[in-house]
C-alpha cells in the first residue's frame, strides 16, 4: 500500500468517527432482532458481491461451561504470547512523541508493568501492512544481484529497528522470529513483489 492511499483511508476512518460517542444502548431493550445483510465475493471474482442469506442476531443464551485445567499432566511448552510490529505499525509509533511511545512500548513489552509480549514475527521486507513495497535487494525490472551485494536493510533503519530495540530494552528476553514475506522481485517470475513464484 502506498503512503498516500494509506493516508486517504486514514482519512476516510477519522471522517467517519462521529463527533461525539453514541448514547449508551440499552440492555433491556427488547428491540426485534438486528438484521444482517450479507454479500459476498469469491477470490476468483466467479461472485461478485452476491447477495447471501441474512445474518440474525438474537436472544440466545449460552449454556453454562465449566473449565477445569488438570495441572498433573503437561503437553506442549508455550514459547510465549506476542504480536507482529510491522511497517507501518512502526512507522505510526516513530510519530508518537517520546513519552506516549514510551507508554505504549511499556504496557506492551514490560513484564511487570505490561502485558509482557514476548514474541514478535518481524516481516523481513514488506508485508501487506507496509508504508510502501519492498525487500532488502529491490532493482529495476530486468536486473540481478544473484551475489547480493545491492543487499541492504537500510528502509528498516528509519523507524523499525529503532522501535525493535526500545522493545528489547523493556524486555530482554524478547524472542523475535523473522518472517520473510515475498523474495525480491528479480528472484520470481513475475519480476516483481507482487504474485510470481521463485524462479529456479
Amino acid at each position: 500500500m502506498s503512503f498516500y492511499a494509506f493516508l486517504i483511508s486514514l482519512i476516510a476512518v477519522l471522517c467517519a468517527a462521529p463527533l461525539k460517542a453514541p448514547p449508551a444502548p440499552n440492555c433491556a431493550s427488547t428491540k426485534r432482532p438486528t438484521r444482517i445483510t450479507v454479500f459476498e465475493s469469491s477470490e476468483e471474482l466467479h461472485e461478485s458481491l452476491e447477495e447471501k442469506p441474512a445474518l440474525q442476531f438474537g436472544s440466545v443464551r449460552a449454556p453454562s461451561l465449566t473449565i477445569e485445567v488438570e495441572t498433573s499432566r503437561r503437553y506442549q511448552q508455550i514459547d510465549g504470547f506476542g504480536a507482529s510490529l510491522t511497517d507501518s505499525s512502526a512507522w505510526l509509533l516513530s510519530k508518537l512523541g517520546d513519552a506516549q511511545r514510551k507508554e505504549l512500548l511499556v504496557e506492551s513489552f514490560h513484564p511487570a508493568k505490561g502485558i509482557a509480549l514476548g514474541i514478535l514475527r518481524q516481516p523481513m521486507g514488506a508485508s501487506d501492512f507496509a508504508l510502501e513495497d519492498y525487500s532488502y535487494d529491490d532493482l529495476s525490472p530486468g536486473q540481478k544481484d544473484p551475489e547480493l551485494k545491492r543487499f541492504s536493510i537500510d528502509h528498516d533503519r528509519a523507524y523499525l529497528i529503532p522501535i525493535l530495540r526500545e522493545a528489547l530494552a523493556l524486555n530482554p528476553n524478547l524472542k523475535i522470529m523473522a518472517s520473510p514475506w515475498s523474495a525480491p522481485g528479480w528472484m520470481k517470475t513475475s519480476d516483481s513483489l507482487i504474485k510470481g513464484t521463485l524462479l529456479p
